[in-house]
Protein backbone atom coordinates (compact mmCIF):
# COMPACT_ATOMS: atom_id res chain seq x y z
CA UNK A 1 0.00 0.00 0.00
CA UNK A 2 1.37 3.27 -0.94
CA UNK A 3 2.03 5.78 1.55
CA UNK A 4 2.58 9.53 1.25
CA UNK A 5 6.20 11.19 1.80
CA UNK A 6 7.14 13.85 3.43
CA UNK A 7 9.03 16.28 1.77
CA UNK A 8 10.68 19.54 2.97
CA UNK A 9 10.51 23.11 0.70
CA UNK A 10 12.82 26.70 1.62
CA UNK A 11 11.89 29.32 0.14
CA UNK A 12 14.77 31.61 0.43
CA UNK A 13 13.50 35.32 -0.13
CA UNK A 14 16.06 38.02 -0.63
CA UNK A 15 14.44 41.87 -1.33
CA UNK A 16 10.90 40.49 -2.19
CA UNK A 17 12.67 38.06 -4.43
CA UNK A 18 12.48 34.35 -3.90
CA UNK A 19 14.83 31.54 -5.29
CA UNK A 20 13.54 29.10 -7.64
CA UNK A 21 14.77 26.35 -9.86
CA UNK A 22 13.46 23.93 -13.02
CA UNK A 23 13.26 20.57 -11.62
CA UNK A 24 14.86 18.14 -13.81
CA UNK A 25 14.74 14.09 -13.75
CA UNK A 26 11.76 13.34 -11.28
CA UNK A 27 8.26 14.15 -10.80
CA UNK A 28 7.72 18.10 -11.90
CA UNK A 29 10.25 18.05 -14.22
CA UNK A 30 10.21 20.84 -16.40
CA UNK A 31 8.41 23.07 -13.56
CA UNK A 32 9.70 25.31 -11.08
CA UNK A 33 10.43 24.77 -7.47
CA UNK A 34 12.13 26.03 -4.29
CA UNK A 35 14.99 24.03 -2.72
CA UNK A 36 14.36 21.05 -1.01
CA UNK A 37 14.14 17.54 -0.65
CA UNK A 38 13.13 14.54 1.08
CA UNK A 39 12.78 14.33 5.13
CA UNK A 40 14.91 11.82 6.68
CA UNK A 41 14.23 9.25 9.62
CA UNK A 42 14.60 11.10 12.56
CA UNK A 43 15.54 14.62 11.13
CA UNK A 44 13.71 17.81 12.10
CA UNK A 45 11.98 20.06 9.72
CA UNK A 46 14.60 22.82 10.48
CA UNK A 47 17.37 20.58 9.94
CA UNK A 48 16.40 19.04 6.78
CA UNK A 49 15.84 22.74 5.34
CA UNK A 50 19.04 23.41 6.18
CA UNK A 51 20.96 20.28 4.57
CA UNK A 52 19.08 20.40 1.61
CA UNK A 53 19.34 24.39 0.73
CA UNK A 54 23.33 23.69 1.42
CA UNK A 55 23.99 20.75 -0.62
CA UNK A 56 21.32 22.11 -3.25
CA UNK A 57 22.79 25.69 -3.49
CA UNK A 58 25.69 25.96 -1.41
CA UNK A 59 23.80 28.79 0.92
CA UNK A 60 23.68 28.70 4.20
CA UNK A 61 20.93 29.35 6.63
CA UNK A 62 21.74 32.07 8.99
CA UNK A 63 17.93 32.03 10.33
CA UNK A 64 15.15 29.73 9.63
CA UNK A 65 11.49 29.67 10.43
CA UNK A 66 9.03 27.17 9.66
CA UNK A 67 5.13 27.52 9.23
CA UNK A 68 2.82 25.91 6.35
CA UNK A 69 2.09 22.64 4.68
CA UNK A 70 0.70 21.62 1.37
CA UNK A 71 -0.68 17.65 0.49
CA UNK A 72 -0.30 17.25 -3.29
CA UNK A 73 -1.05 14.27 -5.11
CA UNK A 74 1.53 14.59 -8.38
CA UNK A 75 0.93 11.14 -9.68
CA UNK A 76 -1.21 7.71 -9.46
CA UNK A 77 1.52 6.80 -7.18
CA UNK A 78 3.03 9.90 -5.75
CA UNK A 79 1.28 11.56 -2.70
CA UNK A 80 3.67 14.13 -1.00
CA UNK A 81 2.92 16.37 1.91
CA UNK A 82 5.64 19.27 1.98
CA UNK A 83 5.99 21.21 4.82
CA UNK A 84 8.01 24.40 3.94
CA UNK A 85 10.66 26.75 5.65
CA UNK A 86 11.35 30.00 4.60
CA UNK A 87 14.49 31.58 4.95
CA UNK A 88 15.46 35.45 4.95
CA UNK A 89 19.08 35.82 6.07
CA UNK A 90 21.95 33.64 4.54
CA UNK A 91 25.38 33.95 3.67
CA UNK A 92 26.50 33.31 -0.15
CA UNK A 93 25.35 33.00 -3.56
CA UNK A 94 23.32 30.67 -4.83
CA UNK A 95 25.60 27.88 -7.31
CA UNK A 96 24.54 24.61 -8.77
CA UNK A 97 25.68 21.78 -7.22
CA UNK A 98 23.31 19.25 -8.11
CA UNK A 99 22.52 19.68 -12.12
CA UNK A 100 21.04 16.09 -12.32
CA UNK A 101 18.11 17.42 -10.64
CA UNK A 102 17.69 21.47 -11.57
CA UNK A 103 18.50 23.86 -14.80
CA UNK A 104 19.67 26.12 -12.89
CA UNK A 105 18.54 28.58 -9.60
CA UNK A 106 17.27 32.25 -10.44
CA UNK A 107 15.56 35.10 -8.54
CA UNK A 108 12.24 36.29 -9.33
CA UNK A 109 10.06 38.95 -7.78
CA UNK A 110 7.36 37.52 -5.78
CA UNK A 111 4.44 38.85 -7.82
CA UNK A 112 6.21 37.49 -11.13
CA UNK A 113 6.78 34.17 -10.35
CA UNK A 114 7.68 32.31 -13.55
CA UNK A 115 5.15 29.17 -14.86
CA UNK A 116 4.54 26.13 -14.44
CA UNK A 117 5.10 26.65 -10.71
CA UNK A 118 6.02 23.09 -9.02
CA UNK A 119 2.26 21.68 -7.86
CA UNK A 120 3.09 22.05 -3.81
CA UNK A 121 4.25 25.36 -4.33
CA UNK A 122 0.98 26.13 -6.05
CA UNK A 123 -0.74 24.96 -2.98
CA UNK A 124 1.44 26.96 -0.55
CA UNK A 125 0.92 30.13 -1.98
CA UNK A 126 -3.14 30.02 -2.12
CA UNK A 127 -2.95 29.51 1.01
CA UNK A 128 -3.70 32.78 3.40
CA UNK A 129 -1.61 33.42 6.57
CA UNK A 130 -3.31 33.61 9.94
CA UNK A 131 -3.25 37.81 9.95
CA UNK A 132 -4.48 37.81 6.10
CA UNK A 133 -7.29 34.93 7.45
CA UNK A 134 -8.48 37.60 10.09
CA UNK A 135 -8.07 40.78 7.37
CA UNK A 136 -10.49 39.00 5.10
CA UNK A 137 -13.37 37.86 8.10
CA UNK A 138 -12.97 41.72 9.35
CA UNK A 139 -13.31 43.16 5.41
CA UNK A 140 -16.42 41.03 4.62
CA UNK A 141 -17.97 42.66 7.71
CA UNK A 142 -17.03 46.22 7.10
CA UNK A 143 -18.30 45.40 2.95
CA UNK A 144 -21.47 44.03 4.30
CA UNK A 145 -22.84 47.09 6.22
CA UNK A 146 -20.92 49.30 3.91
CA UNK A 147 -18.61 50.76 6.75
CA UNK A 148 -15.28 50.81 4.63
CA UNK A 149 -16.73 54.62 3.53
CA UNK A 150 -15.61 55.80 6.85
CA UNK A 151 -12.12 54.13 7.18
CA UNK A 152 -9.73 56.75 6.18
CA UNK A 153 -6.31 56.05 7.07
CA UNK A 154 -6.66 59.27 9.39
CA UNK A 155 -10.04 58.09 10.78
CA UNK A 156 -8.23 54.78 11.29
CA UNK A 157 -4.77 55.94 13.03
CA UNK A 158 -7.77 57.85 15.88
CA UNK A 159 -9.51 54.29 16.43
CA UNK A 160 -6.10 52.51 17.02
CA UNK A 161 -5.39 55.32 19.70
CA UNK A 162 -8.75 54.74 21.19
CA UNK A 163 -8.73 51.47 21.17
CA UNK A 164 -5.08 51.74 23.17
CA UNK A 165 -6.75 54.12 25.20
CA UNK A 166 -8.85 51.35 26.36
CA UNK A 167 -6.35 49.14 26.99
CA UNK A 168 -3.97 51.26 28.71
CA UNK A 169 -7.23 52.09 31.15
CA UNK A 170 -7.61 48.16 32.35
CA UNK A 171 -4.08 49.02 34.08
CA UNK A 172 -3.91 51.92 35.13
CA UNK A 173 -4.43 51.32 39.21
CA UNK A 174 -2.65 47.59 38.99
CA UNK A 175 0.45 47.02 40.63
CA UNK A 176 3.74 45.84 39.05
CA UNK A 177 2.66 42.04 40.36
CA UNK A 178 -1.07 42.79 39.54
CA UNK A 179 -0.11 43.44 35.63
CA UNK A 180 2.05 40.36 35.85
CA UNK A 181 -1.10 38.27 36.75
CA UNK A 182 -4.01 39.82 36.40
CA UNK A 183 -7.48 38.18 37.84
CA UNK A 184 -9.33 36.47 35.04
CA UNK A 185 -11.90 38.60 34.52
CA UNK A 186 -9.67 41.49 33.83
CA UNK A 187 -7.59 39.32 31.50
CA UNK A 188 -10.31 38.51 29.35
CA UNK A 189 -10.86 42.57 29.00
CA UNK A 190 -7.50 43.05 28.25
CA UNK A 191 -7.63 40.03 25.44
CA UNK A 192 -10.79 41.63 24.13
CA UNK A 193 -8.81 45.08 24.29
CA UNK A 194 -5.68 43.39 22.35
CA UNK A 195 -7.83 42.13 20.01
CA UNK A 196 -9.32 45.63 19.13
CA UNK A 197 -5.73 47.15 18.89
CA UNK A 198 -4.71 44.11 16.41
CA UNK A 199 -7.66 44.73 13.81
CA UNK A 200 -6.88 48.59 13.83
CA UNK A 201 -3.47 47.91 13.42
CA UNK A 202 -4.58 45.48 10.79
CA UNK A 203 -6.68 47.54 8.57
CA UNK A 204 -4.62 50.95 8.73
CA UNK A 205 -1.54 48.32 6.97
CA UNK A 206 -3.97 47.15 4.23
CA UNK A 207 -5.17 50.45 3.81
CA UNK A 208 -2.02 51.91 2.99
CA UNK A 209 -0.39 48.86 1.14
CA UNK A 210 1.90 47.66 4.09
CA UNK A 211 2.55 44.18 4.95
CA UNK A 212 2.72 44.16 9.00
CA UNK A 213 4.56 40.54 9.45
CA UNK A 214 7.14 42.21 7.00
CA UNK A 215 7.49 45.40 8.45
CA UNK A 216 7.86 44.13 11.88
CA UNK A 217 10.38 41.75 10.73
CA UNK A 218 12.28 44.52 9.41
CA UNK A 219 11.66 46.66 12.68
CA UNK A 220 13.26 43.47 14.60
CA UNK A 221 16.20 43.52 12.41
CA UNK A 222 16.33 47.75 13.09
CA UNK A 223 16.06 47.22 16.81
CA UNK A 224 19.04 44.68 17.21
CA UNK A 225 21.46 46.67 15.20
CA UNK A 226 20.24 49.61 17.71
CA UNK A 227 20.94 47.84 20.63
CA UNK A 228 24.01 45.65 20.50
CA UNK A 229 23.74 43.08 22.97
CA UNK A 230 27.24 43.79 24.23
CA UNK A 231 25.76 47.49 25.31
CA UNK A 232 22.31 46.88 26.23
CA UNK A 233 21.72 43.72 28.29
CA UNK A 234 19.54 44.23 31.10
CA UNK A 235 19.88 48.61 30.93
CA UNK A 236 16.95 50.37 30.07
CA UNK A 237 18.14 52.61 28.10
CA UNK A 238 17.68 54.76 24.69
CA UNK A 239 19.65 53.48 21.72
CA UNK A 240 21.31 56.95 21.44
CA UNK A 241 22.55 56.09 24.70
CA UNK A 242 24.97 53.41 22.58
CA UNK A 243 26.06 55.49 20.33
CA UNK A 244 29.00 56.46 19.79
CA UNK A 245 29.67 60.25 20.09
Amino acid sequence: MNRPKVGVGVAVLRENQVLLGKRIGSHGEGEWAFPGGHLEFGETIEACAKRELLEETGLQALVLETGGWSSDVMAEDKHYITLFAVVRQFEGEPKLLEPEKCEGWQWFPLDALPEPLFAPIHTFLKQKAPHEQVLSSLLDIYQARDWEQFHSPKNLVMDLASEAGELLDLFRWMTEAESRQPRPEILQEVRDEVADVFKAILYLAHKLGIDPIEAARQKIEKIGQKYPVEQSRGKALKYTAYQSK
